[in-house]
């Protein structure tokens, strides 16, 4: 009896369909691909790339991303450019549901969330916080206030089964919400792109646009510190290390940051583009800090005590990248409109940044520009990203 008893639990384990954030289910959860946002995945691929399919999502949602469940789905913001959609895409490229979400407001810059249960959120652009089940069926809502509609992207982030939610209009502010919609805080200012350490205290810039500042929250949405950064960037990540690392302009140029968990500034390292309000860092497997410019052609590589590796010159644009499992990353193009891959050093000539491969036929569409750089990757290594025509595309390998 107790064998039948065991291997019918086996069974049920296996067949019940599971989900989770911090067990590696999902390889893109969220913007960033993790509560760190560091742009890391589980996830290995080949070292080649061709696209598989597109499909139109919408013109108004180009500055968004998508995220990738553990069944492959893929989930979209979306338009008919007068109202607005959250998206369910099968790995095929076939549309599995389409909820409406509203009016469509602004430009899209916010990226949906998947949670540990597969529920998946997203802040409309009418200012709502958006519950839905893996279905498409409606679950809650609740008034967030909206997110400005310039650039750099502006998610929500869920870390132990709460979601840390941060808008600029209407009632702005950072947010603790629970998984059935119960505001647990609020922190009234207007608030843009929160990240999460491994001790669950909350980082994001608050203020307005000429007045930012990077703070830190515990998890009871008490304000811990705050530092002056004065023009806004794209918010902080979290390096595994435990430094909260940041780009953003200065007074002669461009400036990338790291903090001590207590605010204490650790380094800083000044590079020649003033445009860095639009790239968030993203963190290789070595703990390489990478981030692009925004203003100039180049990808930059820093060492986790600030000092330059590698300056690589190439037609990237704003946002932020992801990196696989072998520490391959990738990342949009601009003028070719393509996906770019590079390696974080070769073994053989030891050059950081090499490009391993680049797509060459989305430029074929329309000439728009491919950005801000957030790819996203599903379980199978496909590389999934939007760009400015409002297309969707689905990068595969053509490797076995």
């Amino acid at each position: 009896m107790k064998k039948i008893l065991i291997l019918v639990a086996a069974i049920i384990f296996f067949i019940t369909p599971t989900f989770s954030l911090g067990g590696g289910i999902h390889p893109w959860p969220m913007y960033g691909g993790d509560a760190k946002r560091t742009g890391q995945t589980f996830v290995h691929r080949g070292t080649n790339g061709i696209i598989k399919w597109k499909v139109y999502v919408g013109r108004g949602v180009t500055f968004s991303s998508v995220v990738v469940g553990a069944d492959g789905t893929i989930y979209s913001l979306g338009d008919d450019g007068i109202s607005e959609y959250l998206h369910a895409i099968k790995p095929n490229g076939v549309m599995s549901w389409s909820l409406k979400l509203g009016s469509l407001i602004n430009y899209r810059i916010t990226t949906p969330l998947l949670g540990d249960d597969g529920t998946v959120y997203v802040i409309s652009s009418s200012g709502y916080l958006i519950a839905a089940t893996p279905r498409g069926k409606l679950k809650w809502k609740i008034p967030v206030g909206r997110i400005d509609g310039v650039w750099p992207n502006n998610s929500p982030v869920m870390f132990k089964g709460i979601l840390y939610v941060a808008t600029e209009d209407g009632t702005p502010g950072l947010r603790a919400v629970s998984q059935t919609g119960q505001v647990i805080w609020h922190y009234n200012e207007p608030a843009l792109s929160p990240a999460v350490g491994d001790d669950g205290t909350i980082y994001c810039l608050v203020g307005n646009w000429n007045n930012r500042r990077l703070a830190a929250f515990s998890r009871e949405g008490e304000m811990k510190w705050e530092v002056y950064l004065g023009q806004s960037g794209a918010g902080p990540v979290v390096h595994p290390d435990g430094s909260i690392i940041i780009a953003h302009p200065t007074s002669e140029g461009g400036a990338i940051s790291a903090y001590y968990p207590d605010g204490t500034l650790r380094w800083q390292a000044l590079i020649s583009d003033d445009s860095l309000w639009a790239s968030k860092p993203f963190i290789g497997t070595d703990g390489t800090i990478y981030i692009i410019g925004s203003g100039s052609d180049f990808i930059y590589a820093f060492d986790i005590y600030g000092n330059l590796i590698s300056k690589k010159m190439h037609d990237c644009l704003d946002g932020t990248g992801l990196v696989d499992a072998d520490g391959n990353i990738y990342l949009a193009s601009g003028v070719t409109n393509g996906i770019v891959s590079m390696t974080n050093k070769s073994s053989m000539s030891r050059e950081w940044l090499k490009v391993l491969w680049q797509t060459q036929t989305i430029s074929g569409i329309g000439g728009y520009w491919t950005y801000p750089s957030a790819p996203a990757i599903g379980i199978d290594g496909t590389i999934y990203h939007i760009n400015d025509n409002g297309y969707l595309f689905a990068i595969g390998s053509q490797d076995p």
